[in-house]
């Protein structure tokens, strides 16, 4: 019988998961070496779709300057974490100063590292994007995080801050149609492209980072990280709602092990 199965199936009929998108994790490392917990694994897809961004999209590079905006909600947030980490100079943006100097306290202040409110005027936006770059030169790249209800409010200004040869990289959910500062793109040669996610050369680079503790996510890396069993699930769900924003997870665990 396995015989004539492997014949017609040779590489197997009874995987529940494709082995491509599959990656083994260093248990031993992880959670021997590095002290992980279970539960605090379960926020590495958000640092995915960072990696997709950053290392990916726009093949971010030491020293370079990178803007990225919003930045207080948890996709933007492990933007602005991973892009530390790889040795970039971080712009955060937001409308809420108070939330911004929360995140800078959570960082432990990184010299490379500054906020920037945001206005919603575009020229003053501009200005003072560029006032906080390195020499007042300008960015390299932009990370856009606009959520889903939204038109992405910061793109205009942060297209106008970038660099020639600048970068821009929507990953947000914004909706609606935007509009692109033509003569700009053109005479700075700049690149806008969209990105979500990433491939499975980058999902391995990120490992290495988390590995090698570059990367720090969950507990070790200041979150805090709620558990629930599985029969609480409607408990999880009600805190989340609460609680869920960058650095503040809720996972649940079915075999109660934290």
């Amino acid at each position: 019988m396995w015989i004539q199965l492997s014949s017609r199936a040779r590489d197997g009929s009874l995987q529940q998961f494709q082995l491509e998108n599959c990656f083994l994790l260093d248990d031993m490392l992880l959670r021997g070496d590095l002290k992980y917990e279970t539960a605090n694994l379960a926020v590495i897809p958000f640092y995915m779709v960072a990696a997709g961004a950053f290392i990916e999209a726009a093949n971010l590079k030491a020293g370079e300057t990178v803007v990225v905006g919003p930045a207080g909600g948890t996709f933007g947030g492990t933007a602005v974490e991973l892009a530390l980490a790889v040795g970039a100079n971080v712009i955060a943006l937001g409308r809420d100063d108070g939330r911004l100097v929360k995140m800078e306290e959570n960082l432990r202040s990184p010299p490379r590292f500054q906020t920037v409110p945001m206005t919603g005027i575009v020229n003053t936006d501009t200005a003072a994007i560029l006032e906080a770059t390195p020499l007042k030169l300008g960015v390299d790249v932009y990370n856009d995080w606009a959520p889903g209800t939204t038109k992405p409010m910061y793109l205009e200004a942060a297209l106008h801050s970038l660099k020639d040869d600048g970068r821009a990289i929507l990953s947000g959910g914004g909706e609606g149609a935007v509009e692109v500062p033509y003569a700009l793109a053109v005479l700075r040669n700049l690149t806008i492209r969209g990105k979500w996610m990433c491939k499975p050369p980058t999902i391995k680079l990120l490992m290495n980072l988390i590995n090698r503790g570059v990367v720090k996510i969950g507990r070790p890396g200041g979150a805090v990280v709620t558990t629930f069993d599985l029969e609480d699930s409607h408990a999880a769900i009600e805190h989340v709602a609460q609680h869920g924003r960058w650095r503040n997870y809720t996972v649940i665990c079915p075999n109660s092990s934290n």
